[in-house]
């Protein structure tokens, strides 16, 4: 699990230039010199490959994946050189609020991605209702 997720912490932030360039039409980015296809398809399999290896290990855990950038992204902008690693970081951070409060609440626990769940809900309504109101 944890080479997983090295791997494609790896690859991204290897890739961070040439995401920024996503942000443009293809046209662009075929002009400063980046292969859109090549690496959307790099892109695309990497998330594949990092995703299908951390949900077998781990189930699914909904929002993390959801809030992490966008929230990542409220302080830092929207360079991915910085928010790669800030995204992983707040996910692992609200992962481990979230698996302290679910062991916390009753004898039993809950399981995390209820208490996931209940934070992201939420957070993700006031992002996309703040979205719609000005641009990032």
């Amino acid at each position: 699990m944890v080479m997983g997720s090295l791997f494609g912490l790896i690859i991204f932030q290897l890739l961070a230039k040439r995401l920024n360039v996503f942000v443009m039409c293809d046209q662009d980015a075929v002009t400063l010199g980046v292969s859109p296809k090549r690496n959307r398809l790099l892109a695309f399999g990497t998330i594949s490959l990092v995703t299908t290896v951390l949900v077998g290990f781990t189930g699914t855990i909904g929002f993390v994946g959801l809030i992490a950038p966008h929230v990542a992204r409220i302080p830092l902008g929207s360079d991915n050189k910085y928010l790669v690693l800030a995204s992983a970081t707040f996910g692992a951070i609200l992962l481990l609020i979230s698996n302290c409060i679910a062991k916390s609440v009753r004898a039993t626990s809950l399981p995390v991605g209820t208490i996931t769940a209940l934070i992201g809900s939420p957070l993700f309504l006031y992002l996309l209702i703040k979205q719609s109101k000005s641009a990032w």
